[in-house]
């Protein structure tokens, strides 16, 4: 079985998501008719739970939405236990689905090439439900990004 942990936090910023020796965090993108980041979440619980020895420790949903310059999308997700194992894991969730994965290094977002933290906002999910228009997750003014 999957371990889940609560990993929601009233604010983090984007130094915070960093990778640490007991937690490592990656963003995971969000397609545009995801309205939640508790959908993806569940889709990578989902995918997790196909594997008959999952790796120790959890994987957990941060509430968070990082916002590219060019309005891609991608959720917080942090892990610890087996670090490498877990992010195995979450790179097969990613190319099994078609999604991409990011990580910050160096004061930058790596995805498929570089993204400068100061051309990114990162919001806290407030209600993990559509706006009134249909489009998009609600969130808090967007923290500092570097």
């Amino acid at each position: 079985m999957v371990k889940r942990f609560d990993a929601r936090r009233p604010t983090r910023t984007l130094p915070e998501c960093n990778d640490r020796p007991d937690r490592w965090f990656r963003f995971v993108s969000m397609r545009t008719n995801e309205a939640t980041t508790d959908e993806v979440f569940d889709q990578l619980l989902e995918f997790a739970s196909e594997y008959k020895d999952p790796p120790d420790g959890g994987v957990g949903n941060e509430s968070h939405v990082l916002t590219t310059q060019s309005k891609d999308r991608f959720m917080l997700v942090s892990f610890r236990g087996d670090l490498e194992e877990w992010d195995r894991l979450i790179q097969s969730f990613v190319v099994r689905t078609n999604r991409q994965v990011a990580r910050i290094q160096d004061g930058h977002v790596l995805v498929s090439g570089t993204i400068a933290l100061n051309r990114c906002e990162l919001h806290e999910v407030i209600e993990p439900i559509r706006d009134e228009k249909g489009s998009g997750l609600l969130c808090r003014k967007p923290h500092a990004s570097g």
